[in-house]
């Protein structure tokens, strides 16, 4: 069941703080729970595999229309240099450069071993994140990370701002930027900070024994991190309504 004093313990921002699975009405700022109970639906509970068979296999038009899905993400070109697949025993590359631009061993990638049924539904809506938060496909990653690029540009940006290529992340910083150049200016440096920056203070710290200076300093910018504004986090606010009105 849920407890507003569960999320308040950790909720230090001035907006209202709504509770999930609600309704919310963008006029009045009203709430309607949606499951007024607030109890879990065991029914919904199952230690079955869904529409999902590991052992089948992918046919010639299912690899074709999973290459074409692959070369949309322009974005990730200059980030990895080929994604793969294994569905029911059967591994294929897609190079999204040919010729790659790396030698063989200096080469970024990832390969992952999923489904056919859950792979072609991603394919066919295009929300890939759905199958990086199922925690049912397995990853490799050969001289990559997930963050801070890949993940974000195949799931948020491609598949839910479709966002395939350098134009239209450009218009898409963009976009955001006019909403709150302070926002986003704040976001970006935060992103800096914590994925190129940080690491390489820290291993810095380490050699002139400067440890808990900058774990201070860390600490206080995820605390701000936590609070203000992104453009792949950020959810409307509804504040309650004044009174009277």
């Amino acid at each position: 069941m849920w407890r507003p004093e569960d999320l308040r313990r950790q909720w230090n921002s001035p907006a209202r703080l709504i509770e999930p699975f609600v309704t919310v009405d963008l006029e009045d700022g009203s709430v309607t729970q949606n499951h007024p109970s607030q109890q879990s639906d065991i029914t919904q509970i199952s230690d079955k595999n869904g529409d999902d068979n590991w052992d089948e296999k992918m046919s010639d038009e299912d690899w074709t229309n999973l290459e074409a899905f692959v070369h949309k993400f322009k974005i990730l070109e200059t980030e990895v240099d080929f994604i793969g697949f294994t569905v029911g025993g059967e591994t294929r590359t897609f190079h999204l450069k040919n010729p790659p631009h790396r030698r063989p061993e200096k080469q970024r990638g990832v390969n992952f071993l999923v489904p056919r049924n859950s792979l072609m539904e991603t394919v066919k809506w295009g929300y890939f994140d759905d199958l990086l938060i199922g925690n049912f496909m397995k990853t490799q990653l050969i001289n990559m990370r997930l963050y801070p690029k890949f993940a974000p540009y195949i799931a948020k940006f491609g598949g839910n701002a479709k966002v395939f290529t350098r134009g239209d992340l450009m218009k898409f910083y963009l976009h955001y930027f006019r909403l709150s150049p302070g926002a986003y200016i704040r976001w970006r440096a935060q992103s800096l900070w914590i994925y190129q920056l940080k690491n390489a203070l820290w291993r810095t710290s380490r050699r002139l024994h400067l440890n808990k200076p900058l774990k201070a300093l860390s600490q206080a910018v995820e605390r701000m991190r936590s609070t203000e504004w992104s453009p792949l986090t950020s959810r409307a606010s509804i504040r309650r309504p004044p009174e009277g009105k």
